[in-house]
């Protein structure tokens, strides 16, 4: 967040314009510039985050412990930096303590950097994951058969039918019926 310039009276410490007279003071103030940073405001959480922490019924994914609304941010089971989507269906409801550990480690990474055991249900969605992302099988296509000088049966129909086009076009030319 960027800083706000504040003018606060060095004598009274009233905020305000420079040279704004204050009766506290009884003077014509001299202000200073202070830089302060907006405060945060707590109260403000992302609807997101209120639908994903009901989802869970405010229990940690990783811990299965139940926290409050301020004590739980939203984790992406699939970090972004491994091919991870920003999607709500990607999203998990975390612990504070969890996400700062699970950093951008995948879940398994992260329960055995822990020494706890994958739960059923998150060894589940991992299968479910890697049955999404499973390309479907490619029929290959027949394979072209050249001629000696490279061309393709197709290249082979294009040329002919040019020359065909150019020897009507002078058949065309000089008057004769083809």
């Amino acid at each position: 967040m960027d800083k706000i310039v504040i003018y606060q009276c060095s004598t009274c410490g009233q905020t305000g314009k420079p040279g704004e007279y204050h009766p506290e003071c009884r003077d014509t103030c001299k202000h200073t510039i202070v830089n302060k940073r907006p405060k945060r405001i707590m109260n403000n959480i992302s609807n997101e985050r209120i639908n994903i922490y009901k989802r869970f019924n405010g229990i940690c994914y990783y811990c299965n412990e139940k926290f409050d609304i301020h004590h739980v941010t939203t984790d992406h089971f699939i970090p972004l930096s491994k091919g991870g989507s920003n999607r709500t269906s990607n999203k998990v409801l975390a612990c504070v303590w969890c996400n700062r550990d699970k950093k951008n480690l995948s879940v398994l990474e992260f329960y055995k950097l822990k020494g706890w055991t994958v739960p059923d249900k998150i060894k589940a969605k991992l299968q479910n994951i890697k049955l999404l992302l499973k390309k479907p099988e490619i029929k290959h296509k027949k394979v072209k058969q050249r001629n000696e000088f490279g061309e393709t049966e197709g290249m082979i129909k294009e040329r002919e039918r040019k020359a065909n086009m150019k020897r009507r076009l002078a058949l065309l030319n000089t008057g004769l019926n083809y």
